[in-house]
């Protein structure tokens, strides 16, 4: 019985992260802070929240292009896009296309881990 409890807290705290990385990086509620909000989206990517899809595009593409004044990361956002791909965005799948990112080798049953 306290498992399931504490596995729905987990569940209810990873939706919570994610939502709050979202409202933190559009400034809902208060001011924008897009580098907490970067570190909320991944943390919500690695946990693999169904919702996390978006975030992990957008962060894979900010990483690969070094937007929001990041800096670039070819390789951390390689794994984002891929990560959000296998989770079937198209938009991750698109630009990894266009970016010549192999696809063609991804077992799509694993999950990518960062």
């Amino acid at each position: 019985m306290f498992e399931n409890r504490k596995e729905k807290y987990y569940k209810v705290y990873e939706l919570i992260t994610y939502w709050y990385s979202y409202y933190l990086h559009q400034g809902i509620g208060g001011p924008e802070d897009k580098d907490k909000a970067s570190e909320l989206y991944k943390e919500a990517a690695d946990e693999g929240i169904a919702g996390a899809q978006l975030p992990q595009y957008n962060l894979g593409d900010i990483y690969f292009f070094g937007k929001l004044n990041m800096s670039v990361d070819k390789e951390k956002g390689k794994k984002l896009l891929i990560s959000a791909a296998k989770n079937k965005n198209t938009k991750a799948i698109e630009l990894c296309r266009k970016e010549n990112i192999n696809l063609d080798q991804i077992n799509w049953d694993d999950s990518v881990t960062l």
